[in-house]
């Protein structure tokens, strides 16, 4: 045994004696607390400040529904106002019509003979507008 085998090398540096220093682990006092909950962690300014977003899209919200409803209504009273505007225009267009047929030279002469009337061309006047 002469030579030493690889093994034998191992067993001497396994068989010295090693020291080893063990640390003590005093027990520290472990302080048990619940877990604390997302909302807890949030600032009372915080939570105010996201209610004010919350509540002012709210109303924000309201006051279009409720200034669309206004221009929808609106529209409905301007599209009936037209419609009246265009009944009367086209009244007065036909009333002009009316006005023109009745006051024609012919007809005026014709129901002036059947009235037993006679015309004094001395005494006619044209007056324009």
């Amino acid at each position: 045994m002469a030579e030493q085998r690889s093994f034998d090398v191992i067993e001497q540096t396994v068989s010295e004696p090693v020291e080893l220093s063990v640390i003590e682990n005093q027990p520290e006092a472990v302080d048990f607390k619940q877990p604390v909950s997302r909302l807890e962690r949030i600032t009372k300014v915080e939570k105010m400040l996201v209610l004010a977003l919350i509540v002012f899209f709210v109303v924000l919200s309201a006051l279009t529904v409720q200034i669309s409803n206004r221009v929808s209504q609106y529209e409905r009273e301007i599209s009936s106002i037209e419609s009246k505007n265009t009944e009367i225009k086209k009244s007065v267009i036909e009333l002009e019509q009316e006005k023109t047929e009745l006051s024609r030279v012919d007809r005026l002469n014709e129901i002036a003979k059947q009235a037993g009337l006679s015309k004094h061309e001395d005494k006619i006047r044209n007056v324009t507008k």
